[in-house]
């Protein structure tokens, strides 16, 4: 079983921190996890991992929604009112609980400041890393910056990287969980790697997860209306999290088609639409057989 790499402190702002602790680097435990000699030794790596990763989510949303604010902020200052609107917007999508950002959007008087939480760089480190830091060299982040769209850019960047990092951490655990049979854990964890990342599906690192977190089988669609095959083939590829469609060919009569199966299943399953018909026959927890019917136009 290959586990996946991660390199996710440089999305963190820790990209020239030295650790004095290893337990307290993310990216540290889950690359080590993949030379572990164990299931209970990986387990224990990525566990203590995902256990650090989730604070940083709120810390991109309220760090997000300030500079969204100092922008609209400055904004409303030079007179460009309709932008900085759609600022205070992304503001407040950021963090709804933004109360200046409210204020400002509803005309109303501004009673208290949004601040940032981390205002220079060592306390976002004490929270980011979890030890004590008398001192350390700043980070740009956290120097004086007036170019706030640049900041929002990079910010949301980071963010975006961190989702898909963070997901890659909860797609090794789901492997490790698929491997020694605990599945309700492993599909907890592939639905968390989605949630993180909505392009999952068409990631070439989910790939590289799919064999050993899937039943792999294939299938025969038959049909003489190639739009029918397209719309069977649409229908099972948005069962999200339930199937995976590799390379469908739907040029021919007969379409050969490779399915990754997700789902816990009923022992006999089905499911219709006004066009499709799928059987899934299961036997002792072993899918048996798979057919789909593509009815007539």
């Amino acid at each position: 079983m290959n586990l996946l790499k991660i390199e996710i402190n440089k999305h963190l702002f820790l990209e020239n921190y030295n650790f004095k602790h290893s337990e307290n680097n993310i990216e540290f435990l889950n690359n080590l996890s993949l030379f572990a000699k164990n299931e209970t030794e990986q387990l224990n790596l990525l566990n203590h991992a995902t256990s650090k990763i989730e604070k940083f989510h709120s810390f991109f949303h309220f760090e997000q929604s300030y500079f969204h604010l100092q922008l609209a902020k400055k904004l409303f200052n030079e007179g460009k009112i309709k932008e900085a609107e759609k600022q205070l917007d992304f503001s407040i999508f950021q963090d709804h609980a933004n109360i200046e950002a409210l204020s400002l959007k509803n005309n109303q008087t501004i009673k208290n400041e949004y601040k940032r939480l981390y205002t220079n760089y060592i306390s976002f480190l004490e929270f980011a890393t979890e030890e004590k830091i008398p001192s350390f060299e700043s980070h740009p982040h956290w120097q004086p910056q007036y170019n706030f769209e640049k900041i929002i850019e990079d910010l949301k960047n980071k963010h975006l990287n961190y989702h898909q990092q963070a997901a890659r951490l909860y797609l090794n655990r789901a492997m490790v969980f698929k491997k020694i049979d605990e599945k309700a854990l492993a599909k907890n964890d592939l639905v968390k790697a989605s949630n993180l990342d909505s392009n999952l599906n068409n990631q070439q690192y989910f790939s590289e997860a799919i064999p050993y977190l899937a039943n792999h089988f294939k299938i025969n669609l038959i049909s003489n209306n190639n739009s029918i095959l397209a719309k069977a083939t649409e229908y099972i590829f948005n069962c999200k999290l339930g199937f995976i469609i590799k390379n469908p060919n739907l040029t021919n009569k007969l379409s050969l088609i490779e399915i990754y199966s997700f789902l816990e299943l009923e022992d006999f399953h089905e499911k219709i639409t006004n066009m499709i018909r799928i059987y899934l026959y299961y036997e002792d927890d072993n899918l048996i057989n798979i057919s789909i019917e593509v009815m007539n136009a």
